[in-house]
């Protein structure tokens, strides 16, 4: 319901965008906006793209169809209504769930990135067609009101065969095809947001308000079945056609159901010319229930208020300070624990303060934050029952609550245009996230994140000519699987980008990613799968025409 969409606009417009990279990678992107009437009243834009792209992966293949239109018409001089529409699909060839393996010992498989444990029939489909509306009006120069309306239906087909062991480093074998899953899912999603916005002045100082509660519902009918294979696979010479696509058995099926509703407010008082107070809060409500084998399941969760608070004190017209408070409401009904029962939300608080401010006359933006985050009741595997939660996924994974996670750190950030036609974007994050047992969990979230950015247009005679490049690095975290360490050392990603423009309308960009070619791990798992290869070097090619 809140998320920010293509507006049309009155002025004509027209955006053309076309892409082709690496590894067979096309996308083309129209983009029109224009008045429908002579006044400008009644607004039109349409969106359409289409997208063909392979990877470096072995078999991947990927096409992706998106069509979006938006409507927007002035019911009055301070009332407009809104009416979208939003089709899109995808559809994954040799699509693979587990990535690969690891040694038994933890440690890491020399493999080619282009590695597929994936069969030749292995595919993913999804769809989703959405309307939304939304009419705002405004009361007068300081109050206005929103109401907002989503529904979409969607639609989920999935048939894999998929591999899972560990290797073993004397025999280099382990892994298997362990069996095939089918899936068909119907997915209906409703929503409604309504609120009110509104400044005032009281003992002679600006105010601000917001008042509103929304509502929404999805349902899912799962439906899936299982096929044993129990085939071994190399993984150093997969054989893509290792097991011939099974028959279907009769489908087993589940039905969920998830309702979410709730009010929310936010005032920012002017305590003084420079020192304001943020509050306000949300209470939530929320109904969760799966039906399987004429057995339902339920969570519930009534009133539940999640405040925050915050302070921001102007220390002059470029700097300010502030400080802030967040409870912290998250529901898990999507784990199970080893009876069936769901569980409990996970809860907690958020703390930060920081600085932001500006230099350079503007140009330049500054903020420096520290914060801290406390969760308990966090999902965690329940290894005493592997394997037998097949409502969970397909491994069969039972889940506790219990994980007490917290997280400390600092964020800092420079951006901006210090020099005429230079931009740059300076950003560190410092985080440790420790669980129960006080084990880094960095995996998720590593200690150290550094990016860098910047580019250049060139004055003179050279004024089309803007080049750029950055850096994206982060520091190396160490897991246990049992008792075996999982690594993954730290990277340092280096892209960089030119483009020129060929005329008012015309302008081409060449993207390199990865130019160092770094071979790394974008995500690990266990030591029999999860773990999945960064993109190699690639190049994208981009014309773009605005007009």
């Amino acid at each position: 319901v809140n998320l920010v969409r293509k507006r049309p606009t009155a002025i004509p417009q027209l955006s053309i965008t076309t892409r082709a990279g690496s590894w067979d990678q096309y996308r083309i992107d129209l983009d029109g906006s224009s008045k429908l009437n002579d006044s400008g009243s009644v607004r039109g834009r349409f969106v359409t793209s289409y997208e063909d792209r392979g990877s470096f992966i072995d078999g991947l293949q990927k096409t992706a169809p998106l069509l979006y239109g938006i409507l927007e018409t002035d019911l009055s001089e301070d009332t407009t209504l809104t009416l979208g529409l939003r089709h899109q699909s995808a559809d994954i060839h040799g699509f693979s769930i587990f990535g690969l393996p690891r040694y038994s010992n933890g440690k890491a498989v020399d493999l080619s990135r282009s590695t597929s444990l994936a069969q030749d029939w292995n595919r993913h489909q999804t769809r989703t067609d959405e309307v939304f509306s939304e009419l705002e009006t405004h009361f007068d120069e300081n109050w206005s009101g929103t109401l907002s309306a989503t529904h979409s239906d969607g639609a989920f087909e999935q048939k894999v065969a998929y591999a899972q062991g560990a290797i073993d480093p004397a025999t280099q074998s382990g892994s298997r095809l362990v069996k095939t899953l089918f899936r068909s899912d119907a997915l209906q999603s409703d929503g409604f947001d309504s609120h009110l916005d509104g400044r005032f002045d009281a003992f002679g100082l600006p105010h601000q308000v917001t008042v509103g509660g929304n509502w929404s519902e999805q349902k899912r009918d799962s439906r899936y079945a299982t096929v044993n294979a129990n085939q071994p696979l190399d993984i150093f010479n997969t054989d893509h056609n290792a097991i011939a696509e099974p028959a279907r058995p009769a489908w087993r099926s589940t039905d969920y159901s998830d309702k979410r509703y709730g009010v929310y407010s936010n005032l920012r008082l002017s305590l003084t010319e420079s020192l304001s107070l943020v509050m306000g809060g949300r209470v939530s409500w929320y109904d969760y229930q799966s039906q399987s084998a004429g057995v339902t399941t339920r969570a519930q969760e009534n009133n539940q208020v999640t405040p925050f608070l915050g302070v921001i004190y102007d220390l002059n017209r470029d700097w300010s300070w502030y400080a802030s408070y967040t409870d912290i409401f998250l529901p898990q009904s999507g784990y199970r624990n080893a009876s069936g029962a769901f569980l409990d939300p996970a809860i907690g608080a958020s703390h930060e303060t920081g600085i932001k401010g500006e230099l350079f006359d503007k140009r330049l933006n500054v903020s420096f934050a520290l914060f801290y985050v406390k969760q308990k009741d966090v999902a965690v595997e329940d290894d005493a029952h592997a394997g037998q939660c097949l409502s969970n996924d397909a491994y069969g994974t039972c889940y506790l609550n219990g994980d007490i996670r917290r997280s400390k750190g600092i964020d800092m950030e420079i951006s901006g245009e210090p020099l005429p036609g230079l931009q740059t974007l300076v950003g560190y994050t410092f985080n440790l996230t420790r669980g129960s047992d006080g084990q880094s969990i960095s995996a998720e979230t590593p200690r150290h994140m550094l990016r860098l950015s910047s580019s250049y247009t060139l004055p003179g005679t050279w004024r089309r000519l803007t080049v750029g490049g950055g850096v994206s690095a982060q520091s190396g975290y160490s897991e246990h699987e049992t008792t075996q360490p999982i690594d993954n050392p730290g990277r340092a990603i280096w892209d960089a980008r030119a483009s020129w423009k060929i005329d008012e309308h015309w302008s081409v960009a060449l993207n390199g990613n990865n130019l160092l070619d770094r071979k790394y791990y974008k995500a690990t798992g266990d030591i029999d799968r999860g773990n999945y290869y960064g993109d190699p070097r690639n190049y994208v090619l981009t014309l773009r025409g605005d007009f």
